[in-house]
């Protein structure tokens, strides 16, 4: 377990440098995850937050790699950010079996129910936040003519927040 537990955090101390994401993003998503389990609050809600804290590392890693050996190929920080994103919500989803069902009406004669997982719902709601998020500041300053303090930060968070109550209520 401590070999694990290693390998998952050593990209951690390895950077020395993050653009991508600032710490206090990543670490406040991943203590509001925490929080959230702790609290008993729906797996929608905790698969949000984890899924915006496994971005978020998974962006760091990538620009680790590719300052520690270039870019070997092509979308290769893509690649990297999915496979640290995908080696924190496979086992998630794994470990938190509750499914909620949803008829979609518009198939078969009298509609079809499928069951999605919660906290994969919130776990790709919450990645693909944080994968958007950056191009949404970019374009908040470019309209605005200057970026707020703390604009990436407070952009991230809120987002996560307000798709973590969504995901509360609808679920």
């Amino acid at each position: 377990m401590r070999k694990l537990l290693t390998a998952f955090l050593l990209p951690l101390f390895l950077v020395s440098k993050a653009s991508a994401h600032c710490p206090l993003c990543t670490a406040g998503a991943g203590v509001a995850a925490g929080f959230a389990s702790y609290l008993g609050i729906d797996f929608a809600v905790i698969g949000v937050l984890i899924g915006g804290f496994s971005w978020a590392l998974g962006s760091w890693t990538a620009k680790w790699v590719r300052s520690r050996y270039g870019d070997k190929i092509r979308r290769q920080n893509f690649i990297v950010s999915s496979i640290i994103f995908l080696s924190i919500i496979v086992p998630g989803y794994m470990t938190m079996p509750e499914a909620t069902p949803m008829t979609i009406w518009f198939i078969g004669e009298y509609g079809t129910t499928v069951a999605f997982n919660n906290f994969l719902i919130g776990a790709v709601t919450g990645g693909l936040i944080v994968y958007s998020t950056p191009a949404l500041s970019k374009k908040i300053s470019r309209i605005r003519g200057e970026t707020l303090p703390y604009q990436g930060m407070t952009l991230t968070l809120t987002l996560l927040i307000l798709a973590a109550v969504i995901m509360q209520l609808v679920m």
